[in-house]
């Protein structure tokens, strides 16, 4: 696509256009390029959704890993949609998009994205050096792969602080107090009282709000184990037990 820019607009019209693709589709396209906004802000459409499905599963996989609340291992019984974790991403998105200037924003969001798959492809190098144990059917590149896209994120990290050096301390901030939080209220074995009845009071709201339920790890077949009126062998597992009360899912103590 940029080559076809490139065959239309000159460098200089490159980076002085806002819009480049709205540019070049006045000087080929001819009417339809009054389609072209539209077309985009679709495609930005599909973009957020499939962003806010994919990140909200971070947010599942730390609860289930213990190193975020529980509220966001919550799941529908039938769906096995990740409620809680989705309406968070939602939240956070939309909460983030009135504070302040939003390229500014844009620029932290993704030098923090870029931050996180650095530290991503270090760890699978360094798992692919010690022989770490994968499962037989995972996909593998060749060792070079992840190496050669290390490099670009550490560039892509590296070109940033050197044009505007607040991007990367607002960026590194952000990660600095989210290891501050996770060495005060999630490293130590065992979390303050108010902390543990908070998070359980959460799962059972989000419980009775969302139509949800915990589950755990060992779920193997999760749509067949959904009924809430399972047997104890049931994957699906709760902090205590539940039952359904008005098409609702409620813990209730033991």
């Amino acid at each position: 696509m940029n080559l076809a820019y490139f065959s239309v607009l000159s460098v200089q019209e490159f980076k002085e256009f806002d819009t480049v693709a709205v540019t070049f589709a006045e000087r080929t396209l001819g009417d339809f390029h009054y389609a072209i906004p539209f077309l985009i802000a679709f495609l930005l459409l599909g973009s957020m959704n499939s962003t806010i499905f994919g990140s909200s599963r971070y947010l599942f996989a730390g609860a289930k890993n213990n190193v975020m609340p529980k509220m966001f291992k919550c799941v529908h019984p039938e769906s096995m949609s990740p409620r809680a974790s989705v309406l968070a991403e939602i939240s956070v998105a939309i909460a983030i998009s009135f504070l302040g200037n939003l390229e500014h924003l844009l620029n932290y969001a993704t030098y923090a994205i870029w931050m996180q798959r650095t530290m991503v492809q270090i760890a699978l190098i360094y798992m692919r050096f010690k022989r770490f144990p994968f499962p037989s059917d995972a996909f593998r590149n060749p060792i070079f792969i992840p190496i050669i896209f290390l490099a670009i994120c550490v560039a892509l990290l590296v070109i940033p602080v050197k044009n505007d050096f607040h991007v990367g301390i607002y960026a590194v901030g952000f990660v600095a107090v989210g290891f501050v939080i996770y060495f005060l209220f999630i490293f130590p074995k065992k979390s303050p009282k108010f902390l543990t009845k908070l998070n359980e009071n959460l799962v059972k709201l989000t419980q009775m709000t969302l139509d949800t339920v915990p589950i755990n790890d060992e779920t193997k077949n999760p749509k067949k184990e959904s009924s809430l009126s399972s047997t104890k062998s049931s994957k699906i597992v709760p902090i205590n037990n539940l039952t359904r009360i008005n098409g609702s899912n409620i813990a209730k103590d033991e």
